[in-house]
C-alpha cells in the first residue's frame, strides 16, 4: 500500500469512474486499475464492484474509505507541520501551577 494508491482509491470512490480518476491524475486508466487491484490485494478485500457499465463501492470499500481519507489528511498535516517548522513557526506552550495549591490538588 502506498499514498498514491490511497489517493486513487479515494478519488475513484468519489467519481465512480476509472476514466475520470485517470484523467484527474494524468495517468492511464490501466494504471489506475492496476493500482486499485494492488491495493485490494494488499488489503485482501474487494473495494469495488465492477461491471462494464458501472463501478460502485463494496461494503468493505465503504468501511475502509473514512480510514483512507484520514490517512491522507494526516499525511497532508504532517507536511504542513514540517513546513511551518522550517519557516520557524514553532509553537511552544508552558504549563504552570500555584505552589500553595499543589498539596490540595494532589490529595483530591
Amino acid at each position: 500500500m502506498n499514498i498514491r494508491q490511497l489517493q486513487y482509491f479515494v478519488d475513484l470512490s468519489e467519481t465512480l469512474n476509472f476514466t475520470k480518476t485517470a484523467q484527474n491524475f494524468y495517468i492511464s486508466q490501466t494504471a489506475i486499475t492496476k493500482q486499485i487491484q494492488c491495493l485490494e490485494g494488499d488489503l485482501d478485500i474487494p473495494l469495488f464492484h465492477r461491471s462494464k457499465k458501472s463501478v460502485s463501492l463494496t461494503s468493505e470499500g465503504q468501511a475502509y474509505l473514512p480510514y483512507a481519507k484520514k490517512i491522507l489528511e494526516d499525511i497532508d498535516l504532517s507536511y504542513k507541520v514540517i513546513e511551518e517548522y522550517r519557516r520557524g513557526k514553532r509553537c511552544t506552550f508552558s504549563i504552570g501551577f500555584i505552589k500553595s495549591l499543589d498539596d490540595e490538588l494532589l490529595l483530591n
